[in-house]
């Protein structure tokens, strides 16, 4: 099975709740935790494998730009399509209060240079919705039934 982490930049709020799933600890700057800030890998627009769980299921992290419902729903149907079955892939949509100046801020890093101080701002910017972050992993946790 597949897990996606879905939010509007996967290198920031989804890769941490990744990380959080997989049962990874988050620090101040979290430049540790694998797909952390890659510009580069955000910018192929592909899912980033962020590891497996105790169960097998590969866990992945997912930016949609603006377009998050969208992504989901897209991806659902492509699965139906397909001819798979739905548990094989299960979405999980991450959202923060800083939506909007994450989105702004990735942009900004369009300049290579500024990616590294924008990371450590955006650190600094997510650090108090580690808790909101944690409860959406714990929601999953039970709606998909894993302990």
């Amino acid at each position: 099975m597949k897990i996606v982490f879905l939010g509007t930049i996967g290198i920031y709020h989804p890769i941490l709740a990744a990380h959080l799933y997989l049962g990874r600890e988050l620090d101040g700057n979290n430049s540790h935790l694998s797909g952390w800030g890659d510009f580069s890998q955000e910018g192929t627009g592909d899912p980033i494998l962020v590891g497996q769980d105790r169960f097998g299921n590969q866990v992945y992290a997912l930016g949609a730009g603006l377009e998050v419902t969208m992504t989901r729903n897209t991806i659902e149907q492509l699965v139906e399509i397909l001819g798979h079955s739905p548990d094989e892939v299960l979405i999980k949509t991450i959202s923060v209060q800083a939506e909007k100046a994450l989105i702004y801020l990735y942009r900004a890093g369009s300049l290579q240079v500024l990616q590294k101080p924008i990371n450590a701002v955006i650190a600094r910017l997510l650090k108090p919705e580690y808790p909101a972050l944690q409860r959406q992993v714990n929601e999953f946790k039970a709606e998909a039934r894993f302990s």
